[in-house]
């Protein structure tokens, strides 16, 4: 698990630099047991969207580790900046 807010580096609160991410799930009222999971860059405000079937570790990096193989030339070239 990351650190709790008050205690992350002032650098990610700045926005300066890129490769700082923020996940985070919403769920509604009427789902069953779907969510929504949203990834955000902080610097640049991008930001994946994706529904996932539960609210669980094992969903949760299931798509995480979709995600970083689909787009992996781009984890690559933005990792070395």
């Amino acid at each position: 698990m990351g650190e709790s807010i008050p205690q992350r580096p002032e650098e990610i609160n700045r926005r300066e630099v890129f490769r700082h991410w923020k996940i985070d799930t919403v769920m509604g009222k009427r789902t069953n047991d779907k969510v929504l999971l949203t990834i955000t860059e902080r610097l640049t405000r991008y930001e994946y969207m994706f529904v996932i079937d539960k609210k669980d570790c094992l969903s949760i990096k299931r798509y995480l580790i979709d995600l970083k193989n689909n787009i992996k030339r781009t984890f690559q070239r933005y990792s070395r900046a």
